[in-house]
């Protein structure tokens, strides 16, 4: 006989044996009590699948054939979730997968928690259920609902700061969006990702602020650096303009409390540059990054090679190198389709699709899409300051 069939054959009893809910005819010798509502089952199945449910239905926790309460979970939750246990499968809806995740992380049950996980990451986000779902994403390790979180996240960047939920938000939720922020690639978002910031913090001290506070900044500054404590690391201050920096930064008085924080904030923006890529058809792409390689140098002091098919940017023969001594700390990432790469050997940066970048290209930044771009046959690179 098939051992697989036999397996097979044995769990299906088992799942009739629970499906038939009658223990005087059966094998089912535990029963839970959720609400009045009573369900049966098999201990020993429990047991070996869970740790919880191994150390709940011990005769040290437990009396002798005695009902066990279940009084944070609806009956009909926990039946799917017993359900799933028995046959690999259960009902999940946008009605009962927060109660099911609670059980999930619960009950520790791997099978069922990878379960979960896959419907959360098919889910359809918007801009009205995303915050529900990154205060779920911020309370439980599910990998692929995580990247689906984070993914729309950054697809739809702009709309979520501008949602009037934003400002609503709780610290955790708020903090998660900062550290998603990382991704982007453009000024511009990091720039509006900080004024949203400021305003979230301001909202949060005027709850917090007593009567007789009122009208005192200094107290209402502290506690909106208070609230901004945890964020302000994970926010790309180097990814922002120098005008930028000077009007909307540095003028924030509950920012910057020390003359060593402001020197601080200027030195790292202070090499901030932009590289812009236009194909042919007057497509670009973006990026924004620390330049302490030499790279703007490089690009303003070039000359183009038209011997090829594909028009790229070389290092002049003036002398001007760039310093790859530095560890390159960049890593690919899937989701960034283009980087903007230096070929040592050649002494040429390129733009490469993801796909085609070997071990010889020293990546520099990962591009921004911005309106279609393409890899085409000739392409202008050019490499702007951030003032």
């Amino acid at each position: 006989m098939n051992a697989e069939l036999y397996i097979s054959g044995m769990y299906h009893k088992l799942f009739e044996d629970f499906v038939s809910q009658d223990p005087e005819n059966g094998c089912l010798d535990v029963v839970f009590d959720i609400k009045g509502k009573k369900l049966y089952a098999h201990k020993s199945i429990l047991s070996v699948l869970s740790d919880t449910f191994k150390t709940m239905l011990s005769d040290r926790w437990t009396k002798k054939d005695a009902p066990i309460k279940i009084e944070s979970f609806k009956f009909d939750d926990f039946k799917e979730f017993l359900t799933f246990i028995y046959s690999g499968n259960c009902n999940l809806s946008d009605e009962n997968i927060v109660c099911l995740t609670d059980i999930a992380e619960f009950y520790d049950i791997e099978e069922f928690k990878i379960f979960i996980d896959s419907y959360l990451s098919k889910l359809r986000l918007s801009t009205k259920n995303i915050f529900g779902m990154i205060d779920l994403s911020t309370k439980y390790a599910f990998p692929g609902f995580d990247e689906t979180v984070n993914g729309f996240i950054l697809q739809r960047c702009s709309t979520i700061l501008k949602s009037p939920e934003f400002m609503c938000q709780e610290k955790h939720v708020i903090k998660h969006i900062v550290v998603a922020y990382k991704e982007l690639l453009t000024f511009f978002e990091h720039e509006e990702l900080f004024k949203k910031l400021c305003q979230w913090a301001d909202t949060q001290a005027r709850k917090k602020l007593t009567f007789d506070d009122y009208g005192k900044e200094d107290v209402k500054n502290k506690v909106i650096k208070d609230e901004l404590a945890d964020m302000l690391q994970h926010v790309q201050f180097n990814q922002m303009r120098h005008r930028f920096m000077l009007n909307d930064v540095v003028s924030k008085p509950f920012l910057i409390s020390q003359p060593n924080e402001l020197s601080q904030l200027c030195l790292v923006n202070f090499d901030t540059i932009t590289i812009k890529v236009t194909n042919e058809y007057g497509k670009l792409a973006t990026a924004s990054f620390i330049d302490n390689r030499g790279i703007y140098d490089a690009i303003q002091k070039t000359k183009y090679n038209s011997t090829s098919r594909r028009r790229y940017v070389h290092s002049s023969s003036n002398g001007t190198k760039l310093d790859l001594s530095k560890p390159n700390n960049l890593i690919k990432n899937d989701k960034i389709k283009y980087y903007l790469v230096y070929e040592n050997f050649n002494q040429v940066f390129k733009v490469k699709n993801s796909t085609t970048i070997g071990e010889n290209d020293y990546l520099i930044a990962g591009m921004k899409n911005e309106n279609g771009f393409a890899i085409t046959g000739e392409m202008m690179i050019e490499a702007l300051r951030n003032y």
